[in-house]
């Protein structure tokens, strides 16, 4: 590059010597004849003392500022190093408190487990109990039918169809009681054995089956031994009939009719 040595460079203004900063050498590269072009434009009338002197200051200067720059990023890093040692204590706290609630969740579960296990057992002997009231309540039902049955049957001195159904009903209903306790007692070990529905229930129907079943056969013996058939009580006869297929006698049936 050629360059201009005139002294005034063009103009009328003197020349005063201009001191070298750091801002100067920012926009250098590794080309050596800028230096020499950049001393030569803007430092040619400086003494070479007072260069010296001034780039001795900016090295100086340059030292002081990387100097600072190393001491306040060993400071930050200090802190830095502080900063994580503390997060490693609230994290090392926190881990404690964590371990912590583990034992006491595992506590409350083993708690919990223990709680659920006792309402099990309440729950179940609250059904045991329910299941013997029901039994309970039953026996008496089909000891008071039976009872009810055994008036009944003996005030029972003609024909009354009303009286007739009642005595009825009483039977098929008691024949239904046993039967469903008969179902429910089986495969209720906790329940035990009822001795007043073993000893006294399960002996008075068997003795109300014959009884009724007798008193039935006389009844239809009875209608059937009028020679007059326009005698016999037809409405109690089908009502008869009707009865020994609901209780499953109908052979019975068939063989008083063939005598």
């Amino acid at each position: 590059m050629e360059l201009d040595y005139d002294i005034l460079n063009g103009t009328d203004e003197f020349p005063y010597p201009n001191s070298i900063i750091g801002t100067d050498f920012k926009n250098f590269s590794s080309d050596f004849n800028e230096i020499d072009e950049f001393l030569y434009i803007n430092h040619r009338f400086n003494s070479l003392d007072s260069l010296i002197k001034d780039l001795n200051h900016l090295s100086t200067s340059l030292n002081e500022t990387l100097l600072n720059l190393v001491n306040d990023e060993y400071n930050d890093f200090i802190n830095l190093g502080k900063s994580i040692n503390s997060g490693n204590e609230l994290i090392e706290l926190l881990l404690q408190d964590l371990q912590n609630f583990k034992f006491d969740l595992i506590e409350y579960y083993k708690k919990f487990e223990k709680i659920d296990q006792e309402l099990e057992v309440v729950l179940k002997n609250r059904q045991v109990l329910m299941n013997l009231k029901t039994v309970s309540k039953l026996n008496l039902i089909i000891h008071d039918q039976m009872m009810e049955f055994d008036n009944l049957i003996n005030e029972l001195s003609g024909v009354d169809i009303k009286s007739f159904k009642k005595l009825t009903s009483l039977y098929i209903s008691m024949n239904n009681i046993v039967k469903f306790l008969t179902n429910f007692t089986k495969d209720q070990e906790e329940i035990g054995d009822c001795l007043f529905h073993e000893n006294y229930i399960t002996n008075k129907i068997g003795s109300i089956r014959l009884e009724f079943k007798s008193y039935l056969d006389q009844l239809i013996k009875k209608e059937l031994s009028k020679k007059d058939k326009t005698d016999r009580d037809s409405n109690l006869m089908l009502e008869l009939l009707k009865v020994y297929e609901l209780i499953g006698k109908q052979e019975d049936v068939l063989g008083i009719l063939r005598k």
